[in-house]
């Protein structure tokens, strides 16, 4: 009963643990958001916690516009250096990224 009970708890751990890639829709229009929210004239720190999150959950696109807005010192202060390891984080999976550094 006991073996059944952790082999049981085991594979809710690993199945939990799984994640799914996201959906074509779901990536154009979070890559979209993040681009409408880098492009805004005056960007709130939630804003910019959105970026953040996206690129944290893997959207490359997001991890771009954070890098930028590190780069201009828009919503987040100045840091060459931060946005210099966004664009290589990129530049490891999409050329995008290349072009940034």
């Amino acid at each position: 009963m006991n073996k059944a009970v952790v082999l049981l708890a085991l594979m809710v751990a690993l199945t939990g643990c799984q994640t799914t890639p996201p959906s074509p829709q779901e990536e154009l229009q979070t890559s979209l958001r993040c681009r409408l929210l880098r492009d805004q004239k005056t960007i709130t720190p939630e804003q910019v916690e959105y970026i953040r999150e996206s690129s944290e959950n893997g959207y490359l696109s997001c991890t771009l516009m954070l890098g930028d807005l590190y780069e201009r010192g828009h919503g987040v202060p100045q840091d060459i250096q931060k946005a210099r390891a966004f664009y290589q984080a990129v530049a490891v999976g999409k050329a995008a990224g290349y072009v940034q550094l």
